[in-house]
């Protein structure tokens, strides 16, 4: 029998994703009204992107349908070439803001079934945040210190309960240790304060904070992208192939930037009412859906945070920003399907394959055999039935004979016990022959009735007329 499959074949078409590995437009001196709308617009999606419900979080693609990049796992050893994707948990993206990838029309309107697939290869990096020192507590002075000594100057939130600082690998640092052949790492730190109580009036006591320094360095990845239809999701991820030829660290390699970018992280989700934590603290404490118009006055203490989570949920922000810097217009606005792959600010081209997906029935030899064998079959009783049916002079009546022997006075019959059934009673005249015959031969228009058959009877003919 028939059964439905697929039929496919590739061609190559030409796509553009947004280029996260070059220049960042947080670093942009703000001289035009379209670089004000894109610092806000960054700011937004950052926000946006924070009090997002869990599911959209833990999504393959963000609110705006862009791309998520996952971060790199080797653990699970090379599948032809790449390392297989499987988990959707927020903690393995890279970023909670995905690449906007742009995707032409093919053949028309083909590329919108469902079951047509796309792949491609796209290009990014994301900033990476290891080997934390392990937290201790300090005062604000105390820090303040430590950062001067590093070369650089300290990010202070409104609200102060937040201070962070970023410099080059090139300043020494006890406890970090960076070689020239890494892609230009650098020295993050970041504290927050340990006891808001102390910044609201809680007496002559120094507010303290927990304090740790991490490496800072970027990774740059190359990400098997698969698409059915609109929805995109990285399935295979490999370290990129050419890393050496990008720009390391992009913007934050150049001295005087990692201030700026600290100073902008901040500043984006902290109340000016001092004492009050930032969303970027609340959410480094507990991911949670948050809400944004309440001011939670801090009542937990990072100190007791595993570092593997600090990491993880500091990188993670981190990256949710740097990516809304690339291009935030983009990120809202760039379809995932369109008429053809436009070049837009930031972006750069790919050539994917596509495999177009059509419904076709595929036959088995022997099964179809049996079809043509029992219609052809079929088909004969068919034309037998209208045969014999053409060559048929008698009613076509239906029921049970005996039905039509009571009350008959055509039929000659023995007496019987009134109390029969209908199968007993035909039973009972097993023996006796009848036929559908004329029992008015003689008259000009004949009577058909159901007669005890005997020498001389006459029978149906065609041509007369019966009642």
């Amino acid at each position: 029998m028939s059964y439905l499959d697929f039929v496919s074949s590739n061609i190559t078409v030409e796509v553009s994703y947004q280029d996260a590995t070059g220049f960042n437009l947080i670093f942009s001196n703000p001289v035009t009204k379209i670089i004000y709308a894109e610092s806000e617009l960054s700011q937004e999606l950052f926000i946006t992107s924070l009090i997002a419900p869990p599911v959209v979080q833990a999504s393959p693609m963000d609110t705006w349908n862009n791309t998520k990049i996952p971060l790199l796992d080797e653990s699970g050893g090379l599948v032809d070439g790449w390392y297989p994707v499987h988990s959707t948990n927020v903690s393995h993206f890279s970023s909670l803001l995905g690449i906007p990838l742009q995707i032409p029309f093919v053949n028309n309107s083909l590329y919108e079934a469902i079951d047509s697939q796309l792949q491609v290869v796209m290009q990014s990096a994301y900033l990476t945040v290891t080997d934390c020192t392990p937290q201790v507590v300090m005062s604000k002075s105390e820090i303040n210190q430590t950062i001067f000594n590093l070369g650089t100057s300290m990010s202070e939130s409104p609200s102060g309960t937040l201070l962070m600082s970023f410099a080059l690998s090139g300043e020494s640092y006890p406890g970090l240790s960076y070689s020239i052949e890494t892609l230009l790492p650098g020295i993050l730190t970041f504290s927050s304060v340990t006891d808001t109580n102390l910044m609201i009036g809680g007496g002559d006591s120094v507010p303290q904070f927990s304090y740790t320094a991490c490496k800072l360095t970027q990774t740059f990845v190359d990400s098997q992208v698969v698409c059915y239809g609109s929805q995109c999701k990285v399935v295979g991820m490999r370290p990129s192939l050419n890393a050496t030829q990008l720009s390391p660290m992009s913007a934050l390699g150049h001295k005087g930037s990692g201030p700026v970018f600290m100073d902008s992280f901040v500043n984006l989700t902290s109340p000016s009412a001092a004492g009050f934590t930032s969303l970027i603290e609340q959410y480094i404490n507990e991911p949670k859906f948050l809400s944004l118009g309440a001011q939670v006055s801090k009542d937990f203490n990072l100190t007791t945070l595993a570092l593997s989570d600090l990491q993880q949920r500091l990188a993670l922000l981190l990256n949710t920003y740097w990516q809304a810097g690339f291009n935030a217009s983009a990120q809202t606005t760039v379809s995932a399907i369109a008429d053809s792959a436009l070049m837009f600010d930031g972006g750069k081209f790919a050539n994917a394959i596509y495999y177009p997906t059509y419904d076709a029935y595929v036959t088995s030899w022997a099964w179809l055999a049996v079809l043509v064998a029992s219609s052809t079959i079929l088909l004969a009783a068919g034309i037998a039935s209208a045969i014999f049916d053409a060559y048929t002079v008698g009613p076509d009546v239906l029921g049970f004979a005996s039905s039509m022997t009571r009350n008959n006075k055509y039929m000659d019959l023995p007496r019987e016990d009134g109390t029969l059934s209908g199968a007993e009673r035909a039973r009972a005249l097993a023996d006796v022959h009848v036929m559908m015959q004329d029992v008015k031969p003689g008259a000009g228009v004949g009577k058909i009735a159901l007669e005890t058959f005997s020498e001389g009877t006459k029978r149906l003919a065609r041509g007369r007329m019966y009642r």
